[in-house]
């Protein structure tokens, strides 16, 4: 996460929330760490571990973390018409235009909470489906309200 001069909340998805509350269950201490250290379990993993995990994987030069959060920003935009201004919010993105940032205090908080939901199920299509990429179409029921959508539907 970028510095930000106050704390950024992030709305995690109920795939995000399981993967948390089963490591949990695999805490081998009580420092309150539920990603700890693999050479010291005292301390969290490094800002490494994840590409270096992902690299062990077979995806070295094929995917990124960075790949991931571009991937959120791009679908949320152009299958789910998701608020610009919310996809910032939740990638924790500081405007470039200054005064906007100073004046623009929008938490998104229902859209991001939204946008972390549809974001943990499209995850998990392509995680059970084996494509890279699922359905266009697939947008989970409850971010919509029923029935398949999107942006190009919209128009």
């Amino acid at each position: 996460m970028k510095m930000r001069r106050e704390a950024h909340t992030v709305y995690l998805s109920s795939q995000a929330m399981k993967i948390i509350m089963d490591m949990k269950k695999l805490a081998l201490n009580d420092e309150g760490l539920i990603f700890p250290g693999i050479t010291n379990p005292y301390k969290p993993i490094s800002s490494s571990t994840l590409m270096e995990n992902m690299n062990s994987m077979g995806y070295e030069g094929k995917a990124t973390i960075h790949g991931f959060r571009s991937m959120l920003e791009t679908f949320g935009a152009e299958l789910m018409c998701f608020n610009k201004d919310a996809l910032d919010k939740v990638l924790s993105h500081k405007d470039s235009d200054t005064t906007r940032d100073i004046y623009h205090q929008a938490r998104y908080v229902e859209e991001r909470q939204r946008i972390m939901t549809w974001w943990g199920a499209w995850l998990e299509a392509i995680e059970m489906s084996g494509e890279l990429v699922p359905e266009e179409n697939y947008i989970p029921e409850s971010v919509h309200g029923g029935g398949a959508m999107s942006c190009k539907h919209l128009y």
